[in-house]
């Protein structure tokens, strides 16, 4: 009796095996539809429930004059050096179809003149049949330099190759860079940045700068695309971060103008921070404890640093330039120290400052918690003295 059963429950099993097969066999060969987007046609076909972007493999066409015709849905793509005739399309951008769940095994290998592709949120999981960008899909595209995406799902750990991984930027959805860092594939790419374009005024993003390092920034007016380094009151960079690192000019086509209330606090194993010219703005303690920061250069273009001065218990800070052609502050004499020209006030000194004859007056906490200052002279000019300017001076 048991054996009759188990016959039986062996015999449907191979019949529904047989049949999905067949069904899954016969969908293969099934036209889901054609999308041209840009003047490239792509033939969307039913692989086992997934939109394939490749060619039937009963078709021959020859995408490109000179091309050899292609006969498989994989490889569909292969050795093309652009994707079509048309003389804008040697640039290279390519859009997947929103239809589309799966990219075929080299679907775009050797495409040389491809610098960009744009992979919508269709691309699934796989949760059935395997349905992703499979191995080798972006595999040899020299120029392959920007690549656009909002699946959130894995994809083959090689669909793009290792040239591609370390050169090109992946451009994800804001506020999802972590998701990708995590993602098998996506994970690979060694430039990660969120797309900014829907940010509103006050929104905050993450950015990686040319020293790799993942930096905030805030949006502070989206008319002008202007955002400034950090949110009000929270470091913007990991504050083990070592070494010197430059503030960037652009991030996502955003203009850096600002920098914020402790933007940069607590992060004493800086040594070195470049503020590059555009930056207009510096605002209180930006700087506040990174007690291993030895230089500074003011660019000319910043006309305001605050109430107070941002490089509060620096205590390592020696050389301290403000970059000739500021109209708001100087360095005159090569002091260490910044003085706001049209006051003749002293915003800031080190302990290794002269505070030249012209200095008028010394702001409240100019020389606060400067712990390696020992001595100082006060020019016979000095008529004021704020508030805690040399608080701490142990």
């Amino acid at each position: 009796m048991r054996t009759n059963i188990m016959k039986r429950i062996m015999f449907f099993a191979l019949v529904f095996s047989y049949a999905t097969y067949a069904l899954g066999d016969m969908w293969t060969y099934y036209i889901n539809g054609k999308e041209t987007i840009d003047g490239i046609t792509y033939n969307l076909w039913y692989k086992k429930y997934s939109g394939y972007v490749g060619l039937p493999s009963k078709k021959k066409i020859s995408p490109v004059g000179g091309v050899s015709p292609v006969e498989s849905e994989e490889f569909a793509f292969y050795e093309v050096t652009a994707l079509t005739e048309e003389s804008y399309h040697y640039l290279g951008h390519v859009t997947i179809p929103s239809r589309a769940s799966s990219i075929a095994t080299g679907a775009f290998a050797d495409c040389m003149a491809l610098a960009r592709v744009d992979i919508p949120s269709s691309i699934s999981d796989g949760m059935f049949w395997p349905a992703t960008i499979k191995s080798g899909a972006f595999s040899n595209c020299p120029t392959l330099a920007d690549v656009y995406t909002e699946a959130k799902y894995a994809i083959a750990d090689d669909a793009f190759d290792e040239y591609i991984y370390s050169h090109a930027t992946l451009h994800v959805p804001a506020g999802t860079k972590a998701t990708y860092q995590d993602l098998e594939g996506w994970k690979n790419f060694s430039n990660i940045e969120e797309d900014t374009e829907e940010l509103e005024d006050g929104d905050t993003f993450t950015a990686q700068t040319e020293d790799g390092v993942d930096m905030e920034f805030t949006v502070k007016d989206k008319s002008t695309r202007t955002i400034w380094v950090g949110t009000f009151q929270r470091v913007a960079i990991p504050t083990e971060t070592g070494g010197t690192i430059t503030i960037p000019v652009k991030v996502n086509g955003w203009n850096v103008k600002g920098i914020s209330t402790k933007a940069f606090s607590g992060c004493s194993l800086l040594d070195g921070i470049n503020i590059p010219e555009g930056i207009e703005i510096i605002e209180d303690q930006a700087f506040e404890n990174c007690s291993s920061l030895t230089s500074i250069n003011i660019p000319k273009s910043v006309t305001s640093l605050g109430n107070y001065h941002p490089f509060i218990r620096c205590n390592s800070l020696r050389n301290v330039t403000v970059s000739s052609g500021n109209t708001k502050y100087d360095s005159r004499n090569n002091c260490n120290g910044i003085i706001e020209t049209a006051t003749n006030k002293l915003i800031f000194g080190t302990a290794g400052m002269t505070i030249p004859s012209s200095v008028i007056s010394i702001a409240p906490i100019a020389f606060s918690f400067s712990t390696e200052l020992t001595e100082i002279t006060i020019p016979e000019g000095v008529v004021s003295i704020g508030t805690q300017a040399f608080w701490d001076c142990i």
